[in-house]
C-alpha cells in the first residue's frame, strides 16, 4: 500500500487549509556554546539544552479558487499564536507558529501560486490535543481520512484479476458513482457559479478500465468534495463592503442563513448513502465485483463524511434543535463507517473516524453555554431536550438508549423534558 499512496502523500494544511507540498527543510541539534582558552591546547563544550527545532516548507497552490486560497493561506499565516500543520512527511499533526511566509508567481505557471514557510516548533509541553481550532483539526482529520480511503481503495479494487466482462461493470459502477454526486446535488439545489455539470462531463469521462489507477480515484474524490465548492459559490451570499464585512440587504436572497448549510449537508448526507448493486454469491468473479462495489462505495462515503463533518460544524444553525439534530445524525454516520472500516480490518481509517466524532463533540460543548443544567428531584433527573445534546456527542451509544427509553425517534423530536435519563457523571 505504501507504494500505491506514496505518490499521493504531498499534501499538507495549516490551520485545516490545504496545499500541496513539494520540499520540507528540518533543522534542530543542541545550543552547544564552545569555550576556548588561551595558551591551552584544549577546549569546552557547554551543552545548553536542546535547540528548539525549526522547519521549513515549499508548497503551492493550485486553480480552482486560486485567489480564495490565496487569500485563505495568508490569513492563516498571518494569524497570531500557534496553529496545527499536518506535516506530509512525517503524516502527523503538529504545533508551528510561522515566522516568514513567502508567495511567488509567474507568468509561465499561470494558475499556481508557489510559497514557502518558515515555523517554529511549540516546545513538547504544548500538544496538539490543547489546541481549541476544532474545525481546522476536523479539516486535518478529513485530508487523511481522504488520503486513506484512496490506498484503501486501490487496494481493494485491484485486488483481484478482473475478466473483460467484470471490468465493463465496474465501469458502469464508476459512472453510476458519478450520476449519484450530480442527483445529491440536484435534490438540494444550491444555485452557484461552479460548474458542477462539467466537472461530473470530466470526471465521467474516464477512459475504459482505468478505475483501479490513483488518477481516477482521485478524479472522483475531487468530485464529492465539489459539492462544498458548489456551496462556497453560490450567488445568494450578501456583498461585502471594502473592510471585508458583509452589506445588510434583506432582498439579496429569499433563502435564510441557515438554508444553504441545510442544503449542502443534506446533498452530502446523501452522497454519503450511495449504494451500488450486489450479485448474488461469495465465489471468483462475483466476489471480485462485489468487493469493486463496495471499494468504490466506501471512497465516496468517506469522501462525503469527512466534508459533512466541516459542514456540521461550520453551520449558521437558527436554534439549538437543528444543531442537536445536525450533530446527532452525524455521530450515526460515523459510527456506521467504523463498524465498515473495522469489518474491512482498516483501523487507521476507524481511528480517524473516532477523532472526527470527538472534535465535533468539543467543538459542541465549546459553544453550548447556554445548555441547561441538570435539576435532580426527588432522585429523579428531569432535563429539558436541549440540555441532551451534550450526551449526544460525548457518548453516542447513551445516547440512543436515552431516546429509546424516551419514544423518541432522533433527536429533534426530542419531548421537552426528558425523564429515567442517567447523570452524565455515571
Amino acid at each position: 500500500m505504501t507504494d500505491i499512496i506514496k505518490p499521493y502523500i504531498i499534501k499538507a494544511s495549516f490551520r485545516g487549509i490545504e496545499f500541496e507540498t513539494s520540499a520540507d527543510d528540518d533543522e534542530g541539534g543542541r545550543r552547544l556554546v564552545t569555550h576556548e582558552y588561551p595558551n591551552r591546547e584544549d577546549w569546552d563544550n557547554e551543552d545548553l539544552g536542546k535547540a528548539a527545532e525549526k522547519g521549513k516548507l515549499d508548497g503551492y497552490i493550485t486553480e480552482p479558487d486560486l485567489a480564495r486560497k490565496r487569500d485563505e493561506l495568508k490569513r492563516a499565516f498571518n494569524q497570531p499564536g500557534a496553529g496545527v500543520l499536518y506535516h506530509p512527511y512525517e503524516r502527523r499533526y503538529i504545533n508551528v507558529r510561522v515566522s516568514r511566509w513567502n508567495f511567488r508567481a509567474s507568468k509561465d505557471e499561470l494558475g499556481k501560486f508557489e510559497f514557502s514557510i518558515d515555523y517554529v516548533l511549540e516546545a513538547d509541553g504544548a500538544s496538539s490535543l490543547q489546541v481549541t481550532n476544532s474545525s481546522g483539526l476536523i479539516a486535518d482529520t478529513a485530508q487523511s481520512l481522504r488520503d486513506q480511503a484512496v490506498a484503501a481503495y486501490l487496494d481493494a479494487i485491484n485486488a483481484g484479476d478482473m475478466t473483460r466482462d467484470i471490468r465493463q461493470i465496474v465501469d458502469g459502477y464508476m459512472s453510476t458513482a458519478v450520476a449519484w454526486v450530480g442527483q445529491a446535488n440536484a435534490l438540494s439545489f444550491i444555485a452557484s457559479n461552479f460548474d458542477l455539470r462539467g466537472l461530473m462531463a470530466v470526471v465521467g469521462a474516464f477512459d475504459p478500465g482505468t478505475f483501479g489507477e490513483l488518477g481516477t480515484a482521485l478524479s472522483l474524490v475531487d468530485l464529492v468534495r465539489s459539492l462544498t465548492s458548489v456551496f462556497d459559490e453560490r450567488i445568494d451570499q450578501p456583498a461585502e463592503t471594502t473592510s471585508g464585512a458583509q452589506q445588510v440587504d434583506i432582498e439579496t436572497s429569499p433563502m435564510t442563513k441557515y438554508q444553504p448549510y441545510a442544503f449542502l449537508m443534506q446533498s452530502l448526507r446523501d452522497t454519503a448513502d450511495i449504494s451500488l448493486p450486489r450479485v448474488a454469491g461469495d465465489a471468483g468473479q462475483i466476489a471480485i465485483l462485489n468487493n469493486a462495489a463496495q471499494a468504490i462505495e466506501s471512497l465516496v462515503s468517506r469522501t462525503a463524511l469527512g466534508e459533512l463533518g466541516q459542514a456540521v460544524l461550520d453551520s449558521a444553525y437558527p436554534d439549538r434543535d437543528s444543531a442537536m439534530a445536525a450533530r446527532y445524525d452525524f455521530a450515526q454516520r460515523v459510527l456506521n463507517a467504523q463498524s465498515q472500516a473495522a469489518n474491512d480490518g482498516q483501523m487507521e481509517i476507524h481511528q480517524m473516524l473516532a477523532d472526527m466524532l470527538r472534535y465535533v463533540g468539543e467543538q459542541f460543548a465549546t459553544v453550548s453555554d447556554d445548555l441547561q443544567p441538570l435539576d435532580t428531584l426527588s432522585g429523579t433527573v428531569r432535563r429539558t431536550s436541549l440540555s441532551v445534546a451534550y450526551d449526544l456527542y460525548d457518548d453516542p451509544t447513551r445516547a440512543l438508549e436515552l431516546i429509546d427509553r424516551n419514544g423518541a425517534l432522533n433527536g429533534s423530536f426530542l419531548p421537552h423534558e426528558i425523564q429515567y435519563a442517567r447523570d452524565s457523571t455515571n
